[in-house]
């Protein structure tokens, strides 16, 4: 299959949404990382600063979110050079626009990817805790920040693309840099751009590309189906009583699953047709296939209570 002219393309694409899987988890990784954070600290009488080993554990927390903030930057940055493998073997015409409508031109972009180049390459800059308290509103905020003036005496020290604009974003920012409204405002923006550089990866003009899906698809419903028939094969015609389907059933389906399936009348077709509705998601099913998931159920105890349900 390498040599099939939609082969390349189903490569870059794959890696391309592994790295976009990638950055998803990692955000949420580390916006999560500091939810947990600020519940823990917001919490009555938290052992966070009332306890001999608080400090111990937030040192702890504020390596983990280190970590978390290290593996979201640099998530980012390859993202974006996957994307523009992308674009290099797609015609985009519109791209730029793209960028510039999704990401706008406040300096965020640029602030995230400087990010990942000072904690890879030149200086480490400091996630640290900060709690807020707003006398007027009688409340208190706990989150992870950036220092601003680290980062305007740093910045300038090193050559980074679109500086003037990477500055501007810092200046423009409070003292201390919240970390979860950044990658927050991040994370929308490359959701945005990446729910339309996916349509254009299901457009109908590529049309060796979604051959190689069609063919990959269907091998996996040939492996799907031989794997699914000899099993059926086995227990229908070697075994004197075949497994109960019914005592399985809830490994393979949902709650609500389980509840439209058994509002139907008991081991009928109708029965077994919602079961493989629900299960074979890639539509891999043929009919002898099907005929045998229909004798299966058909030789299944009528009620649960049966005795000979027991597998």
């Amino acid at each position: 299959m390498q040599g099939h002219p939609g082969f390349a393309l189903f490569e870059k694409r794959s890696s391309y949404r592994a790295s976009r899987s990638i950055f998803d988890t990692s955000v949420a990784d580390l916006l999560g990382a500091i939810d947990d954070f600020s519940a823990r600290a917001l919490s009555e009488n938290s052992p966070l600063f009332s306890s001999p080993y608080g400090d111990d554990e937030l040192k702890s927390i504020e390596k983990k979110i280190q970590k978390e903030l290290f593996a979201a930057a640099n998530a980012a940055a390859s993202l974006v050079d996957h994307s523009r493998i992308i674009r290099g073997v797609l015609t985009l015409s519109d791209y730029n626009e793209r960028l510039a409508r999704c990401f706008g031109n406040d300096g965020l972009h640029e602030f995230v990817i400087a990010l990942r180049v000072f904690l890879h390459h030149v200086h480490i800059v400091e996630a640290s805790w900060n709690l807020h308290y707003d006398f007027d509103a009688k409340s208190k905020a706990a989150s992870f920040v950036l220092d601003k003036q680290t980062l305007l005496r740093v910045i300038p020290k090193h050559n980074f693309s679109k500086q003037d604009l990477l500055l501007r974003f810092v200046f423009q920012q409070a003292d201390n840099i919240s970390i979860e409204t950044v990658f927050s405002e991040y994370k929308e923006r490359v959701a945005l751009f990446h729910e339309w550089l996916e349509r254009q990866l299901r457009a109908e003009a590529l049309v060796a590309l979604h051959d190689y899906d069609h063919i990959m698809q269907e091998k996996r419903n040939l492996n799907e189906r031989q794997w699914w028939n000899a099993m059926l094969v086995s227990w229908l015609r070697n075994w004197k009583t075949p497994p109960n389907p019914h005592s399985h059933l809830h490994k393979y389906l949902t709650e609500e699953q389980m509840a439209q399936v058994n509002a139907l009348p008991r081991n009928s077709k109708e029965q077994v047709d919602l079961v493989i509705q629900f299960v074979d998601k890639d539509d891999a099913i043929d009919d002898k296939l099907r005929a045998l998931a229909y004798e299966l159920f058909e030789r299944s105890p009528p009620t649960d209570s049966d005795p000979a349900a027991a597998d």
